[in-house]
């Protein structure tokens, strides 16, 4: 024992050098915010090319994870952070908890002449230091060796290494002309600001123009005619790309999504798989890979997809989204909740997702949680019917399981008012007050239930489920001509509504208006022959006619 002891302050010390040292190569977690221009307008296309290195370099090195660009701009909406001078200590500590992120990289550039001058800063989530500030100058055209030169020196200083094949990459750049890099910037300035696709196409010509090898604009170009729905000048231009760059992945990535939209998922496929042959982590592909084989019937297989692209980028909304609407399909409810709150906790105002979580939660009989899911969905969508529509159904099976809860209540009351003890008394009485609060009345849930699906008709006239639902209702309250009205409603929406002609039916029947009935009940007949097969005569008021 006496010998073992100095050893051990060595020891730990050597293990805290090697666990030091394990630390330095572990990956960091970065987000890129906009850089700002705090000199002259006519060079706010800059910003543009320096953001797009910078995702470019750091999303390409090994000991780097980028954060979603897509989700994080809707964070930095939400934080009211536009740029550096919004970050402040607390935001950039707010900002690390909300993305997980470790460090924040950010800037201002100014241009003087020719000469472009870059701060980039380098803000630890967890204190809110500058763990790098620099400022670097030089020509306007060498903005790709500006960047280079930060990003290595950011990198050193997080002690992240850099193998010679990443340090290749981080010098290369996609063009070779400045002026070319210049238009390929400016038409992304102009379609921020909502120019024609005359005016943004025409700088992506003049950058071909200057570099008919930047291979970047020829697809960036097809993009923009994506975005502006020309979809067929789209596919030509990413052809053309492909033609002459076959080794070039991203048009393939931009035919595929054209191919899915226009459901020829064969092709969509084809093109996904091509792209993960040249860049196999592309998370994209691997997304739209999923949703082409769900759209398929392969669910599990898409699912599949999902997963792998929510491994590379667990920080895109879509993805989790997507991969919850799978485990619903598959009825997994318990999983379609976990990936539905992900989505959302990414992209809060989906409120297609809300509903479809408040549907989760209704199939696993949660229905005050659904209810409130419903409420968050037309609260982002005013207008969103079926949301209304789920709303309605879910207080109608909320009202049954109170009644039935009500009525064990009744009878443990019971139990308990017949007992002579005080104590029991007193629970009674508790029992009576729970089960007074725990029960609205039937007339308060028809309420909110009209209220719903009168809404879900306000929005989607055609809706012909909520016009039979609400005709339902107003049947149980008694007010038959309402009930008579929406069921016709139902009806017109969808002539071929069995249940609908049934109802109406029954209630000409009712009020002695058998003429009606019949018509009804032979519409019945003529939908579903089989309806009256066990009781195909109809009784006296009818002259006992086979229907």
């Amino acid at each position: 024992m006496r010998i073992r002891k100095p050893y051990l302050p060595f020891i730990l010390f050597f293990l805290f050098l090697l666990g030091s040292g394990a630390a330095a190569q572990q990956k960091r977690f970065i987000a890129i915010l906009p850089f700002s221009n705090t000199g002259s307008g006519e060079y706010d296309w800059v910003a543009r090319g320096i953001e797009e290195i910078l995702y470019d370099k750091f999303s390409n090195l090994h000991t780097i994870t980028v954060f979603e660009k897509e989700t994080f701009d809707r964070i930095l909406r939400k934080s009211n952070v536009h740029a550096l001078k919004d970050l402040t200590l607390r935001k950039a500590f707010q900002l690390g908890k909300e993305t997980g992120t470790d460090v924040l990289i950010a800037g201002t550039y100014k241009v003087s002449g020719s000469t472009l001058v870059i701060t980039y800063k380098a803000v630890s989530t967890y204190t809110g230091a500058n763990i790098f500030d620099r400022t670097f100058q030089g020509p306007l055209a060498n903005i790709y060796s500006l960047n280079k030169t930060a990003i290595s020196e950011i990198m050193n200083v997080m002690g992240l290494p850099t193998s010679d094949s990443e340090k290749r990459m981080l010098a290369k750049s996609s063009t070779k002309s400045a002026q070319a890099f210049k238009y390929y910037c400016k038409a992304y300035t102009e379609f921020r600001k909502g120019s024609s696709i005359e005016v943004v196409a025409s700088y992506f010509t003049r950058a071909l123009g200057e570099d008919p090898n930047f291979w970047e604009a020829q697809y960036n170009l097809g993009v923009i005619y994506y975005n502006f729905d020309k979809y067929e000048r789209a596919s030509e231009q990413f052809k053309k790309v492909i033609a002459q760059n076959p080794k070039f992945y991203k048009p393939y990535y931009g035919l595929g999504v054209i191919y899915y939209l226009q459901r020829n998922y064969r092709q969509a496929a084809h093109n996904f798989k091509k792209v993960l042959s040249i860049q196999k982590d592309h998370d994209r592909s691997l997304y739209y890979l999923g949703r082409v084989y769900i759209r398929l019937d392969s669910l599990e297989k898409g699912l599949e997809y999902l997963e792998k692209s929510a491994k590379l980028n667990p920080n895109y909304a879509p993805t989790q989204y997507q991969i919850a609407l799978t485990n619903m399909k598959r009825g997994w409810y318990k999983t379609a909740v976990l990936a539905f709150k992900k989505s959302l906790k990414l992209n809060p105002d989906n409120y297609r997702a809300h509903n479809s979580l408040g549907e989760c939660y209704y199939f696993l009989q949660r229905f005050d949680d659904a209810i409130y899911q419903y409420k968050k969905a037309v609260e982002l969508r005013p207008d969103f019917s079926t949301a209304y529509f789920n709303l309605g159904n879910t207080v109608y099976k909320r009202g049954a399981l109170q009644e039935i809860v009500s009525a064990y209540l009744e009878i443990l009351e019971t139990r308990y008012t017949r007992s002579s003890s005080r104590a029991n008394l007193q629970i009674a009485e508790d029992l009576k007050k729970l089960r007074e609060k725990e029960n609205p009345g039937s007339a308060q849930i028809y309420r909110e239930m009209i209220s719903a699906y009168r809404k879900a008709l306000r929005y989607e006239t055609g809706f012909f489920e909520a016009s039979f639902n609400l005709a339902l209702t107003y049947e149980n309250l008694s007010r038959i001509d309402s009930a008579i009205y929406y069921y016709q409603q139902s009806i017109r929406s969808n002539p071929k509504l069995v249940r609908a002609h049934m109802r109406l039916g029954r209630i000409y029947e009712r009020q002695e208006r058998y003429t009606e009935a019949l018509q009804q009940f032979k519409k019945v007949v003529e939908i579903e022959p089989s309806y009256f097969t066990a009781t195909p005569r109809l009784g006296e008021p009818y002259r006992y006619i086979n229907i």
